[in-house]
């Protein structure tokens, strides 16, 4: 008799039936704004008089795509993690707040903190949504770590093209069946099953009711003057993601004086999940030179 198994179950009993909730020691402070009749999620954990890092999801998911960096970073920063627009807790209507609010509604959250200054780390979309944020504010921008992005002020002819046929990919999925969607940006997302199933889980949450809030990202790529970046900037890829991805990390360091760069072995496109300990110890050690204005060129890619 074949037995009607749902991704999560199939997955579940492939991890050995083994519990995925991850422990967090940190306390974590659920907190809220109001962004154009829109309810935005956002939540903080360790000392306020530390420095600040604040995380960017990458689409789909939520701030738990960083349940693996909550402690690690806590211990040393004032750590912020939002729900973006149309994601998580931060569901929107039609006219709610579009993704393109995303640096606005960051900077809302900072005078919300009493934050003057900030490090971002965001991934995927989470970097193109980065640099957005370091454009507009750059002089609340301390530092930019960006994994699984590529460089906004550069025309990507073939990064756009492929967008256009994912998003097209996704949104016919979306009309036949949300489960099948969420499986497929969490096997997209993530190279381990463990944190593909993390992922799918976060996923959940992203509707399609959801899609209006995505509608505002061409106003964060669009062609514009290219400017000069005056904050540290690490870009991080990982080993397994798609080969157009690891090309447009390469090719963004190449093109930008004193920024760095590293592969994080054994990971995909979210390798802040897939391989957390050498992506956290990667960025803590950036963040920690930041502070000293030293570093440029490559840092280690030590095996995971």
């Amino acid at each position: 008799m074949v037995r009607n198994m749902s991704y999560e179950d199939i997955f579940m009993e492939a991890l050995g039936n083994r519990s995925l909730d991850l422990p967090i020691e940190s306390n974590v402070d659920h907190r809220k704004i109001e962004h154009t009749g829109s309810t935005i999620h956002y939540f903080t954990s360790g000392n306020p008089q530390n420095q600040t890092v604040v995380f960017i999801h990458p689409a789909y998911g939520d701030h738990h795509c960083f349940d693996r960096q909550t402690d690690y970073f806590s211990s040393e920063y004032h750590v912020i993690m939002l729900d973006l627009p149309g994601h998580g807790l931060s569901q929107v209507g039609l006219r709610g707040a579009k993704i393109d609010s995303s640096a606005t509604i960051i900077d809302l959250i900072l005078r919300a903190e009493n934050k003057s200054q900030v490090h971002i780390v965001g991934v995927s979309i989470g970097a193109l949504i980065g640099q957005h944020f370091a454009m507009l504010y750059p002089d609340k921008t301390l530092s930019l770590t960006a994994l699984g992005g590529y460089d906004i002020q550069t025309e990507q002819t073939e990064i756009a093209r492929c967008q256009r046929r994912e998003i097209f990919g996704a949104t016919m999925r979306m009309i036949f069946s949300m489960d099948a969607f969420r499986r497929h940006v969490a096997n997209a997302s993530c190279a381990d099953n463990t944190e593909r199933l993390c992922f799918y889980r976060s996923a959940k949450s992203f509707t399609r009711k959801s899609l209006s809030a995505m509608t505002g990202f061409g106003n964060i790529v669009r062609p514009r003057e290219k400017t000069t970046r005056n904050h540290p900037l690490l870009i991080l890829v990982g080993e397994h993601d798609v080969d157009l991805a690891r090309r447009a990390a390469e090719n963004w360091h190449d093109s930008e004086p004193g920024s760095q760069f590293a592969v994080v072995l054994g990971a995909g496109h979210c390798a802040n999940m897939d391989n957390s300990q050498l992506f956290n110890e990667m960025t803590l050690e950036f963040l920690r030179k930041t502070g000293s204005g030293n570093g440029e060129g490559k840092i280690g890619c030590a095996q995971p």
